[in-house]
């Protein structure tokens, strides 16, 4: 297999979002099936330990990242000639503070016990070390594979594992039905995953693991490590609640929680998909002294993702219940109410704040320093919200802290770029958006009352078919949708006609003759 060498001329912010969003939005997609499977296939019991189980996974994997794979990002654009270098760090650092990590849940997996209730889990922790370390290497090399250029490989790639995941732990609960059962199918994934890195780097880079440049690594780990410390800090604060969760109660209650929280796979793909790709483009304006541009290049993407965050978390909320029953089964209507206000947290995601404070040297060591000071008043928030209303007392904890984490953050990063009021003028699409989904919000919601009698599937289906074509409509009756933005709409609607028309054979006039 022969991958395309990097191109030197950069694709534009919307091009290269669309192609990672497609690939992980297809890859997503895959993934939604699993957890409607998990939940009928696992008992609430056992839904609970596996959720607690990919709890740990994904928050190590988080924490452990330390920012060192987005240096690929900044070291890349500036050292073209020592690309595999770049590539042997990273692949070096996470192997070495994966493999500890997995070393110390082998030796002591009774730690586990101080942040989560009972026992149950302690058997599977030395697995889900090793699965950790797995994940942990495979998931940072892609940013390797994007800052070569190679994002259609990458894309390709998400698909694949995703396909592979969702087959294997579907496989692992439908035959096993347990957790146990679906971690093996986890750590098979992983190898699988991490195999195709190590022929990506030698078929990309050659002998690369014979480049080790020690003052390069030095460099890489100056730039990236402040920041990654700072989002040590910003990771537990915002898993604090998950763990907070496990810590006070039972296994199954935990699942009805983390069903709450669901995160809405296309959603998530923009962002991960957006973030990847402005942070390059940002490290370009900066290193050009751009700050003007940086702001310009921030608010268009939150624009673009506002035009779907917006109408996706209303129409859910709407449909809440309706959603949390059909996918999940009436075993967890409980999650409905956590599930509305975690929509609230969701919509926060657009503002992108830890992407523009990567751009700025002197804000390494804000978001430790911040984050220091949050983690008691996010302790504080949950022992208040569980105390007053349980689990959904715990989520409305977060979205609030998340909202003076933003509101804060924000704050100074205007002051670092002179934000003026002209430059706020750039936001002012987000209105027109905003009340385009309200006009949609409203015919949803006044069809919801002509349909008291209809099973939840039928009524989100339909009201999610509703809510998309009142939203579309809406758009254009409140001009939310500028003109370039129209023709290109035109333009796709032309191409899908003519699509359709050739197909039943009426491309032309002389054809339907």
């Amino acid at each position: 297999m022969r991958f395309l060498k990097t191109t030197t001329e950069p694709q534009g912010f919307a091009s290269q979002t669309l192609w990672l969003a497609t690939a992980k939005g297809i890859a997503l997609f895959l993934a939604l099936v699993m957890p409607l499977v998990l939940v009928r296939k696992l008992v609430p019991e056992e839904l609970g330990l596996y959720r607690q189980a990919f709890q740990i996974v994904t928050t190590m994997v988080s924490l452990l990242c330390l920012q060192v794979s987005a240096s690929a990002y900044y070291f890349t654009p500036r050292e073209p000639e020592r690309k595999a270098q770049i590539a042997l760090h990273i692949l070096v650092f996470y192997l070495v503070v994966g493999g500890a990590f997995a070393l110390v849940l082998a030796v002591y997996p009774q730690v586990v016990m101080f942040t989560f209730k009972g026992d149950e889990l302690v058997g599977l922790v030395p697995m889900v070390g090793i699965v950790t370390l797995l994940w942990l290497v495979s998931l940072n090399l892609e940013s390797v594979v994007i800052a070569n250029g190679d994002i259609r490989w990458a894309s390709a790639v998400t698909v694949l594992i995703q396909l592979l995941k969702t087959s294997l732990l579907i496989a692992a609960a439908m035959i096993g039905g347990t957790a146990r059962a679906v971690v093996i199918a986890a750590l098979v994934i992983g190898v699988v995953h991490f195999s195709i890195c190590l022929v990506y780097l030698k078929q990309r880079f050659g002998r690369f693991w014979s480049k080790f440049d020690w003052p390069l690594f030095k460099m890489q780990l100056a730039n990236a490590l402040p920041f990654g410390i700072g989002g040590i800090a910003y990771i537990v604060q915002f898993d604090f609640h998950n763990f907070y969760v496990s810590k006070h109660f039972t296994p199954a209650e935990f699942a009805v929680y983390s069903i709450g929280c669901f995160q809405l796979p296309l959603l998530q793909t923009l962002i991960d998909a957006a973030e990847t790709i402005l942070l390059p483009q940002i490290a370009r304006l900066e290193k050009d002294g751009s700050f003007h541009g940086i702001w310009q290049v921030w608010a268009g993407s939150v624009r673009f993702l506002a035009f779907f965050f917006f109408p996706v978390c209303a129409m859910f909320f709407v449909l809440r219940r309706e959603f949390i029953v059909t996918l999940f089964t009436e075993r967890y209507a409980a999650a409905t109410p956590i599930f509305a206000v975690n929509l609230f947290n969701l919509l926060l995601y657009i503002f992108l704040v830890g992407t523009l404070l990567r751009a700025f040297p002197e804000f390494r060591f804000f978001r430790i320093k911040f984050c220091l000071v949050l983690l008691p008043v996010t302790w504080l928030a949950l022992y208040v919200g569980v105390g007053a209303n349980g689990l959904v007392g715990a989520i409305w904890a977060v979205a609030l802290t998340r909202l003076l984490d933003i509101s804060v953050t924000m704050l100074v990063i205007g002051r670092k770029l002179s934000v003026t009021w002209n430059d706020l003028k750039q936001l002012a699409p987000l209105a027109r958006l905003a009340l385009a989904t309200g006009i949609a919000v409203l015919i949803t919601v006044a069809l919801k009352f002509v349909m008291p009698g209809y099973s939840n599937p039928w009524v989100l289906a339909i009201g999610m078919v509703v809510f998309g074509l009142s939203y579309i409509v809406a758009l254009f009756a409140v001009n939310a949708v500028t003109p370039e933005e129209k023709l290109r709409l035109r333009e796709l609607c032309q191409r899908f006609y003519r699509m359709g028309a050739m197909r039943i054979g009426f491309s032309s006039a002389t054809g339907a003759q």
